[in-house]
């Protein structure tokens, strides 16, 4: 009744026939069919071919969505990549306890190839800490697991593939699931040896001051 002066009138549209579009069982359009000057009886190869026509179209619509989701995601990785691999900082993500991506720097600092560090578990990193300090840091991880924190820091040394001891800031952030399992676990290291080193002499430098006194 809307379209009958301003429209169906004037064009001379006597028949239609219309067909929804749907996404997701929602309605987003509608396909019409229009036909002029004389009635027509819509057969059944005609309403099959405009339900083509609406699925082609529906198909059409979900492949450029997806288009356009895998174009923000590739941008998305492009990015992380150019922070991760310039960064000092060493990037570490854990994925279903798998690891999944591990920056230049991080696997720099372990002095391992990356199919070494790829085949190591989250557990394993606990054999490259110090001993004094492996204790401490599970205390630390379990205790924020256990309460679904997201994101916490811990310090400890960490022993690269030459045995050498160098001290690292870990900031974890953690992505749980529906069950409070976590999902993905990602790692920032920072490299902060020379803080330690600089924190040990002002230490030492305190203790002598103090003698003296």
């Amino acid at each position: 009744s809307e379209l009958k002066d301003n429209y169906l009138i004037p064009l001379e549209i006597v028949s239609m026939l219309d067909l929804p579009i749907r996404e997701n069982g929602m309605l987003v359009g509608v396909l019409c069919c229009e036909n002029r000057l004389k009635t027509k009886n819509w057969s059944d190869a005609d309403m099959a071919f405009a339900r083509s026509i609406t699925d082609i179209y529906s198909i059409m619509k979900v492949q450029f969505q997806r288009k356009i989701i895998e174009n923000e995601l590739i941008e998305s990785k492009r990015r992380l990549s150019l922070i991760t691999e310039t960064s000092k900082d060493g990037f570490v993500v854990f994925e279903n306890r798998v690891v999944t991506y591990i920056s230049p720097n991080y696997a720099k600092l372990l002095g391992y190839d990356l199919n070494e560090i790829h085949a190591m578990k989250p557990e394993d990193i606990f054999n490259h800490m110090h001993p004094d300090d492996v204790e401490n840091v599970k205390n630390i991880i379990y205790e924020n697991l256990s309460k679904k924190v997201n994101n916490f820091k811990y310090q400890h040394r960490l022993r690269n593939k030459s045995g050498k001891y160098l001290w690292r800031e870990d900031a974890a952030s953690v992505i749980y699931d529906n069950d409070g399992f976590y999902s993905k676990y990602i790692i920032i290291s920072r490299d902060i040896s020379a803080m330690k080193e600089t924190e040990s002499k002002i230490e030492k430098l305190y203790e002598l001051s103090k003698s003296q006194n």
